[in-house]
């Protein structure tokens, strides 16, 4: 028959076996067994671990250090080896294991504290567990029975160990030693495998139930793991499937576009020749050329100097049945470029801003005479005011001419460009004027830019260069470098240069990954569509090409 302090150890390493605290002695067994049946199963912090044994804190009942090895279920009040790690208490909990120590030391009555019960054939004297507490909260001595000394401590050296209270528990109640008579020595035996016992069972139980947690966890991690892999896999399909939404728009826009600038262009030659016959009969009702090339030719019998002139308009695909918002005029040894906004308000029925400053100037600028620059400047405020009564919307203007004796004269309002090319190189262009980025100087109703503003250029030719002016069409698509590479690569005739680098600027203006100076300069001002710095701009081309032969 077990005594009461053995059946309390046994309550005691169940509990402990189920992670709460070690146990909560009294002095009977039914006291016992009520306050280990209503624990509440939480599992301790532990303090200290060294292979399959832990250290905890019975902060429940005792207040002191216990060992636990989690693979045999064997409970120790000692440290289970010479090298196991120290234990350490912050003040506050080991205030707290000192005030439980001095709650079950209290609880215990004087012949249970005189006598020790089942701790004090337990511990000894000669176990020591180092002390938790400092200073004056320790306990004074004589207030506590030999076998409570040393239950705070932790670490013992290895000549004290004795037999832990779990060692001893699972071999059972000690048995009294009887000497057998002598008899003749048998032969030797297998010793019968020693019957499991109660404590066995509960261990097993609570292995098996370990074992099932764990799988039942693994179990658990693997379903989810297979859940995140489906869904990042079904994230990436998406992606996949809404890229190749996004490029199968993308080729369809190109499709389209590249469709809409094909009916453009066979549409272009029967607009243009529309666009020049109107001017031609209210300017002098003379003859033009054609929109894709017009040729003229001064052979001035005064002048011993021979220039050929050609010019082409592109209109924005958007705009091919109207014309476009540019206009050009050649007239003798002078011509100029007229870019309309395609921003700035407009009213029905009423010719466009650009187009009636091409018609006055034409009716302006005569043919034999050279033309000084305040002559330009002179001319185009006429035209401009001429535009204020009868026209709408509003217009960039650069005109040039080139003198008898060689030089090139030129003003320039807005952002459109004249350019001088000697053999494989710029050596002259005239400079833009604007208020801001995408804002030029402009001539309108409404504007306060006058032809007085604008910049000028006074340059000498030589026989053999190759004036080019154009629109900021041409200008925002291609480099300088590239229009010189197209000059010395291309046909002789001026109309024939005009035209091919029309038709390169309109392809690269098509283009969204070609590296282009408007694409650069819209990037370094802030524009969301070019913050890549890539991408042509799709504007009205023109372009007028004089050659001084």
């Amino acid at each position: 028959m077990h005594s009461t302090p053995y059946l309390l150890a046994i309550l005691a390493c169940i509990s402990s076996l189920h992670g709460s605290i070690a146990f909560s002695p009294t002095s009977s067994l039914s006291k016992a067994f009520s306050q280990a049946s209503s624990q509440l199963f939480s599992a301790p912090e532990p303090l200290a671990t060294e292979g399959e044994w832990t250290a905890f804190l019975d902060e429940e009942t005792t207040g002191v250090v216990y060992y636990f090895n989690s693979r045999t279920g064997e409970s120790l009040w000692e440290p289970p080896t010479d090298t196991f790690p120290s234990v350490y208490l912050k003040p506050s909990r080991r205030r707290k294991a000192e005030a439980k120590r001095d709650e079950y030391f209290r609880s215990m009555t004087p012949k249970e504290r005189k006598e020790g019960g089942f701790l004090s054939s337990l511990l000894g004297g000669g176990n020591k567990q180092e002390e938790l507490q400092t200073g004056d909260e320790i306990l004074k001595e004589e207030e506590e029975p030999e076998w409570m000394k040393g239950m705070l401590e932790e670490k013992y050296p290895a000549e004290e160990k004795k037999p832990g209270f779990f060692s001893r528990l699972l071999s059972g109640p000690p048995e009294p030693v009887i000497s057998p008579a002598p008899a003749p020595t048998p032969a030797p035996e297998e010793p019968p495998a020693p019957p499991k016992n109660f404590l066995d069972s509960v261990f097993q139980s609570l292995t098996d139930n370990a074992v099932a947690e764990s799988e039942e966890a693994a179990s658990v991690n693997a379903a989810e793991e297979r859940k995140a892999l489906e869904a990042q896999a079904k994230a990436k399909q998406d992606f996949d499937k809404k890229r190749a939404a996004e490029a199968k728009k993308q080729a369809e826009e190109e499709k389209k576009m590249a469709e809409l600038v094909r009916k453009a262009e066979a549409e272009q030659k029967a607009e243009a020749d529309r666009v020049e016959a109107e001017a031609r009969r209210a300017e002098e009702a003379e003859a033009r050329r054609l929109a894709e090339e017009e040729k003229i030719f001064v052979d001035d019998k005064a002048s011993t100097i021979k220039i050929d002139i050609g010019s082409f308009v592109l209109p924005h695909p958007s705009k091919v049945m109207w014309g476009g918002e540019d206009a050009v005029f050649t007239k003798g040894r002078t011509f100029g470029v007229f870019d309309g906004v395609s921003g700035a308000d407009k009213v029905d029925g009423l010719p466009l801003y650009s187009i009636m400053l091409a018609r006055q100037m034409t009716q302006l600028v005569g043919t034999g005479n050279d033309i000084t620059i305040k002559d330009m400047q002179d001319n185009l405020l006429t035209a401009a005011e001429t535009a204020d009564e009868r026209a709408t919307g509003a217009s960039t203007a650069i005109v040039a001419s080139i003198t008898e004796d060689g030089f090139l004269r030129a003003i320039n309002l807005g952002d459109s460009s004249c350019i001088v090319i000697r053999g494989d190189r710029v050596v002259a262009k005239t400079k833009e004027i604007v208020h801001y980025f995408d804002c030029p100087y402009q001539l309108s109703e409404i504007s306060p830019d006058r032809p007085r503003d604008a910049r000028k250029l006074n340059f000498e030719l030589l026989k053999g260069d190759v004036v080019l002016m154009g629109s900021d069409g041409i200008f925002d698509n291609l480099e300088d470098s590239e229009i010189v590479e197209v000059v010395n690569s291309g046909p002789a005739k001026a109309g024939a240069i005009a035209k091919q680098v029309s038709d390169l600027s309109r392809k690269v203006s098509l283009n969204s990954n070609a590296p282009t100076p408007y694409s650069k300069q819209a990037k370094r001002n802030g524009d969301p569509d070019f913050r890549d710095g890539l991408g042509g701009k799709v504007d009205d081309i023109s372009c007028v090409v004089a050659r001084y032969e």
